[in-house]
């Protein structure tokens, strides 16, 4: 009987003393990498998703500076994270890992510190992500729920029904992600479907609103009703629009997942950012022009203002609705 063959581990050790091949970050080339950069792109816009997410974030942001926040805030956030993807294409690129930041932290930290701030970091790291991911979990149900308000304005929410259906939206998202083959094409598909759900609420809301907002009032009015200095609400309120690049270190922990994770991993990184601010800030530009009353918007009794918005433009239950569901399909 023959030596089974053994796979060739692609040295990539480097003048840093390191030894960056395959084996030495835990890759294991026998295991099938379905991922390829369309799907990749898939999963990191459909996650971070600048247009839907910033205007699914304007409870916690028009109060603290109106829509100029929504504009220049976008742009102060884009910035930012086209840093961030900078600084992580390139970790990405010189040592893939699907660890990530806690195994960078530990390969380049110093002797003394690296277990310890490894730990922390991989701590800080899983946090976040059980946060977000309840966070946007939770909007599935408030949004199904807030369309209900809608339809019906006697329909009282219950904290219970947000309960269940969080729950319910939890177990749905669990068994998407059972089926590992078909992961690639869903992302695909929801990349799609986030820019197809855009281009229609853009295009919709657009037509629809009449009158609109004024150019002073999108670019240069600042409606602050938080009790606080314009420049400290301004930066809180940035919250909002970092929803829509948020999370942009996900594709990195796909290092496993892809062939040579080097080069597709830096090159998704920089897509994501791309796309989000290419769709994102002529979205929102447009949104805000349609956002005619702050007070209404954000006071809603759906609890969702965006709904409120897209009913005050549409003035049709069907029209809103369909909108809606699009942004609920897409948070899955």
């Amino acid at each position: 009987m023959g030596n089974a063959p053994k796979a060739d581990a692609r040295k990539t050790e480097t003048d840093d003393g390191f030894d960056h091949s395959d084996a030495s970050v835990g890759v294991v080339l026998a295991t099938p990498k379905p991922f390829g950069i369309i799907s990749l792109i898939g999963m990191s816009y459909s996650i971070s998703n600048t247009a839907l997410a910033s205007i699914g974030s304007l409870a916690v942001s028009l109060g603290g500076g109106g829509r100029i926040v929504f504009i220049w805030g976008l742009l102060i956030v884009f910035l930012t994270a086209f840093c961030i993807a900078v600084s992580l294409g390139e970790l990405s690129s010189a040592m893939p890992h699907a660890g990530g930041q806690y195994y960078w932290t530990s390969r380049l930290a110093p002797e003394r510190f690296k277990r310890g701030l490894s730990y922390l970091v991989g701590f800080l790291g899983w946090s976040g992500a059980v946060v977000t991911a309840a966070s946007g979990t939770l909007a599935i149900p408030q949004f199904v729920l807030g369309m209900v308000v809608l339809v019906k304005p006697t329909f009282v929410i219950k904290s219970w029904m947000v309960f269940v259906g969080y729950q319910i939206a939890n177990i749905a998202i669990f068994c998407l992600n059972l089926f590992e083959r078909l992961l690639p094409k869903i992302n695909i598909a929801n990349l799609w479907i986030s820019i197809v759900t855009t281009v229609v609420i853009f295009i919709t809301i657009l037509v629809k609103t009449n009158p609109k907002a004024s150019a002073k009032e999108v670019f240069a009015q600042v409606d602050n009703v938080t009790g606080w200095p314009d420049g400290v609400a301004f930066i809180s309120a940035l919250v909002g629009p970092n929803w829509g690049f948020a999370c942009l270190d996900a594709v990195t922990h796909m290092a496993e997942e892809v062939p040579n994770p080097e080069r597709p991993l830096p090159k998704v990184l920089l897509y994501t950012v791309g796309l989000g601010i290419s769709i994102g800030l002529p979205f929102m530009i447009g949104v805000m022009f349609c956002t005619t009353d702050l007070n209404s918007v954000v006071s809603t009794a759906t609890g969702v203002p965006s709904l409120q918005l897209f009913y005050e433009s549409t003035r049709s239950e069907h029209s809103y609705v369909a909108i809606s569901y699009g942004m609920v399909l897409r948070s899955t």
